[in-house]
């Protein structure tokens, strides 16, 4: 009997066709070191022009989706780094990285004023519309889809 080694490597991609890229300034201010991991989903913050991981709940601007991280970054506190993120083409909706509890499910009311309804909308609705990302799943490009 010999003994074997088995490693388990996940090779897939995040981002799969047709993609393109921006850069914008991330400032981590969370009073400790933080790792962005690449396909983190990504929301403006209105009043500094900057990005941070998107979270439905916001509401300074970064609970509408920008972007998702081409890269993985560790960024000391307090300081601003460069990040790359993809904003349009297809990505492994799998593969991106959602705030908190959110889901592509997860249920977006926007507001004018803080008092009138402006728009609904689910998470990834929100990806689709106001990026030029398109989310494919894992199972398309199987047997149904090419029967």
């Amino acid at each position: 009997m010999s003994a074997q080694l088995f490693t388990n490597y996940d090779v897939s991609k995040i981002f799969i066709g047709n993609n393109r890229y921006k850069t914008a300034e991330y400032t981590n201010g969370t009073g400790s070191e933080v790792t962005l991991a690449a396909g983190t989903l990504m929301g403006r913050i209105f009043a500094t022009n900057k990005v941070t991981p998107n979270v439905s709940s916001a509401t300074n601007g970064s609970q509408l989706p920008v972007g998702v991280l081409a890269d993985s970054y560790v960024v000391a506190n307090g300081a601003t780094v460069t990040i790359t993120m993809c904003i349009g083409g297809d990505i492994a909706q799998e593969k991106v990285t959602l705030g908190g509890s959110d889901t592509l499910a997860t249920a977006i009311t926007l507001t004018d004023s803080g008092t009138d309804t402006v728009g609904v909308g689910t998470l990834g609705d929100l990806i689709v519309a106001r990026t030029q990302i398109y989310l494919v799943a894992g199972t398309e490009l199987t047997g149904y889809d090419n029967a």
